[in-house]
């Protein structure tokens, strides 16, 4: 019971208690709206981290099909009765183009790698604020 100044009279007077979910009923749908609005969150870094992982594969594959190209064309300069001459010069190009898409390669695997990394750490983060949330409203008796 709560006491309450009644201004009228100049007296006090019981009043009921609000319920619990009456007193913390804005509080507790505050809660309920960021634990819903964590777990969004979550599943679309989770999405995100698996398109990662697809479209890294998708541009490997690119590469690699490049580089398996190149490596047919260069193969020819090895077959005997090749013609060599003028030949050399279009053999150092493909070497180059061999090189610059094993760095392109590279340089993807990373970027895939600290990408995902990244979307990890948001997706951590995330999860410990919707379980920190779900602690609350457990409390709460939610």
């Amino acid at each position: 019971m709560t006491y309450q100044l009644d201004d009228k009279l100049g007296t006090y007077s019981a009043k009921p208690e609000k319920e619990k979910h009456e007193r913390f009923g804005g509080v507790l749908g505050c809660l309920k709206e960021k634990l819903q609005d964590l777990r969004e969150t979550v599943t679309e870094i989770q999405v995100m981290i698996e398109e990662r992982k697809k479209l890294g594969k998708e541009v490997c594959k690119e590469i690699e099909e490049e580089l398996t190209r190149a490596w047919q064309f260069l193969r020819e300069f090895e077959r005997p009765g090749a013609i060599r001459t003028g030949l050399e010069r279009i053999r150092g190009v493909y070497e180059q183009e061999l090189f610059a898409l094993k760095s392109e390669r590279r340089k993807e695997m990373v970027a895939e790698w600290e990408d995902i990394a990244r979307l990890r750490k948001d997706l951590r983060e995330h999860s410990e604020r919707m379980n920190d949330a779900k602690r609350r409203l457990s409390e709460a008796g939610e």
